[in-house]
């Protein structure tokens, strides 16, 4: 990990003040439940600062994550291992077709990075599948030419990668400290703000974010440099806004519900998730013993909100096969980085793939 030499480092500081509503638009501190659907439609362009450095934080993407394949490969009744390289001699020893294998492992690591402040990992976390009973088809070899990679998920392979996929990512997710945040992106007129983030990490109508002023300090100039740290210049928050329309996959409008204290909102300002929008259901069953119906009410669960991230690349060596009097190298890295576009699509990880 690097470290920062604070009298050595150039470090600018960029405070979030640009334009503010205050300065320049009047602004009520009253939330008033209006059709936002419509007046967003028909709102004013964004009021944009003069001097705008910071707009490299609205496309970017809050982890970079890379794969490494550590090891892969089945092991025979004998406990061999086959399908990787010979470890004294370094000859490939391939799987073979039609045979059934004790068990298979693959071993990955994964790396998360922050693609703002640099390229040192701010996670990295081992993961692992095991399938036990695995045998391949005769026809492996014919259907790897003619279907192509996207052949391996429906294979055993495919079981294990994705098995080992989704235990590493919910380790790497699980390692993550710094809570969840955005900025404010845009303002529309005196009561709509827009952030950068929408549907795709899970946001709902109705669910309350804290603003807090903050400065950014930057290693060189902002933007073109690496983002030192982000801090706070007050430890209370300027306002509470509640989303009203959250339709699109990378933006939601907020409105203000209350201001907090005479500084006013500017871009670029830190939006925390402060209240998940909660709904209820009601469930109701009959009781053998009375006869009489029985009600409860109870909370629809929600998960924590979702983080954007950029898939890095996987690397790895090939898994070989016995193929047609030959041990061939079969390339699997192709196909695992499909299965993490495919799993990151899913609800059921706590990140969303930002392109």
């Amino acid at each position: 990990m690097a470290t920062l030499n604070l009298f050595n480092s150039r470090l600018v500081w960029v405070p979030t003040m640009v334009c503010s509503l205050a300065a320049c638009a009047p602004m009520s501190s009253t939330f008033k439940a209006t059709d936002v659907a419509s007046s967003a439609i028909k709102a004013p362009p964004p009021i944009e600062g003069p001097v705008d450095k910071l707009t490299c934080l609205n496309g970017a993407v809050d982890y970079e994550l890379s794969t490494d394949v550590i090891s892969f490969h089945m092991t025979d009744s004998r406990g061999g291992r086959v399908g990787v390289k010979a470890p004294i001699s370094g000859v490939p020893v391939g799987i073979d077709l039609g045979m059934t294998y004790s068990t298979g492992d693959l071993n990955t690591a994964m790396h998360l990075t922050r693609p703002l402040y640099g390229p040192d990992s701010v996670a990295d976390k081992p993961g692992k599948g095991t399938n036990k009973q695995i045998s391949f088809n005769a026809d492996f070899g014919v259907q790897i030419v003619s279907v192509g990679i996207s052949y391996l998920t429906n294979t055993p392979i495919g079981k294990l990668t994705e098995s080992a996929l989704i235990n590493n990512l919910q380790n790497l997710f699980a390692d993550i400290r710094d809570p969840w945040s955005t900025h404010v992106s845009k303002i529309y007129g005196a009561s709509d703000i827009e952030i950068p983030v929408g549907t795709s990490s899970g946001i709902q109508v109705g669910d309350e974010f804290d603003v807090y002023d903050v400065s950014y300090r930057w290693h060189g100039e902002p933007c073109e440099s690496s983002l030192s740290v982000v801090r706070r210049n007050s430890p209370d928050p300027v306002a509470t806004l509640v989303a009203t329309q959250a339709s699109s996959p990378t933006t939601t409008i907020l409105a203000i519900k209350n201001l907090n204290g005479s500084l006013p909102l500017a871009k670029y300002q830190q939006v925390v998730l402060a209240k998940q929008f909660i709904q209820y259901k009601q469930t109701c069953e009959k009781d053998p013993w009375t006869r009489k119906q029985k009600c409860k009410v109870e909370p629809i669960p929600r998960a924590a909100l979702k983080r954007s991230v950029r898939l890095g690349g996987v690397a790895g060596d090939p898994i070989y096969f016995n193929l047609n009097g030959a041990t061939r190298p079969v390339d699997v890295n192709g196909m695992i980085e499909k299965q993490l576009s495919t799993i990151l699509n899913s609800d059921s990880i706590g990140f969303y793939i930002k392109k």
